[in-house]
């Protein structure tokens, strides 16, 4: 009955129409050399063979063989490119100082027919994103749906397409493992000093300082680590005056890094949904870390391929 996804700002959507693209860029490596040997070889190169052994005239009968050994070859060499399974990229963002945290979800599948999945146990409830996806089917009674199967919940949509994305949200999750991350931070005449200590149980790729309204980007920060900021080199800083953290990210930073193939690309669109989900104008005079890390619980407890990604964060 009430989804606060629905507030979801356009920063947010951004950042999360961006969630799980990084890995869908297709690298053709192997797959391009063989395309391009099998074009040269079936044409001058074959033909050039037979004429050198006297055989020009098995011409008509080796193509049609050669073809089918590269239709062959080529298909082993794309198998990677396949859609199996329904995937999922699952975004947690927790209050280190509450239990309960909200999971985003970017999900879609090959197929152009009805599918839904099983959460985890520990969520008590899920619905659609809204604000990034709205769509509405006209030729089915429903779009999205959310049924309750014994002690779990599940969802899923009717597609008007093959490959088609749909965005969820869901609540109530506990993450057992306790932990916080301890900052003592202060800005001086060469820019931001103090320490950030993860006291977490996971390892961040990177992390965010935001301070007297100004955004601070970091990279690798282990489980049980300190960085002393004063010593440590930023992947980004940044001041608005006129935007929030959430859109100096995106347009100052994450945008000309997105054009790049670059393979943490997720983690950092990740934090950058984080940062504009957690900054409001309540926060905007207190210190804020966000750490984003890859080695989140999953949420979707069903057959699916599903990679999860957890951003934790206090402010103080």
């Amino acid at each position: 009955e009430y989804n606060p996804a629905a507030e979801s700002s356009y920063i947010f959507d951004r950042f999360f129409n961006m969630f799980g693209n990084s890995n869908e860029r297709l690298h053709f490596g192997l797959l391009g050399i063989m395309v391009a040997v099998y074009v040269i070889f079936v044409g001058p190169v074959l033909y050039m063979i037979l004429k050198y052994v006297g055989k020009r005239d098995y011409y008509w009968f080796a193509v049609p063989v050669t073809t089918l050994v590269g239709t062959v070859l080529i298909y082993l060499a794309s198998r990677g490119f396949e859609v199996t399974n329904t995937k999922v990229y699952s975004l947690s963002v927790r209050n280190l100082e509450e239990q309960e945290y909200t999971t985003y979800m970017h999900c879609y599948d090959a197929r152009h027919r009805e599918w839904n999945l099983r959460l985890a146990a520990q969520y008590a409830s899920v619905g659609p994103l809204v604000g990034i996806s709205d769509v509405s089917s006209s030729n089915e009674k429903y779009y999205h749906h959310i049924q309750q199967e014994g002690d779990r919940l599940s969802f899923g949509i009717v597609p008007d397409t093959s490959f088609e994305s749909c965005f969820f949200v869901a609540e109530g999750a506990v993450q057992a493992e306790n932990g916080t991350i301890q900052s003592e931070i202060s800005y001086g005449e060469r820019g931001l000093y103090g320490t950030v200590t993860n006291e977490t149980a996971w390892d961040f790729a990177y992390f965010a300082v935001i301070y007297d309204d100004t955004l601070y980007i970091y990279n690798d920060l282990p489980s049980g680590e300190r960085c002393d900021l004063g010593e440590t080199k930023k992947v980004f800083s940044g001041i608005g005056y006129t935007e929030e953290p959430g859109e100096v990210y995106l347009y100052r930073f994450l945008i000309d890094f997105y054009e790049q193939d670059q393979k943490d690309l997720d983690s950092l669109v990740a934090l950058g949904a984080a940062i504009e989900a957690v900054y409001t104008d309540k926060n905007r005079f207190k210190t804020t870390v966000i750490g984003v890390t890859k080695d989140w619980v999953k949420a979707v407890d069903d057959n699916c391929n599903e990679t999860a990604v957890g951003c934790v964060y206090v402010i103080q």
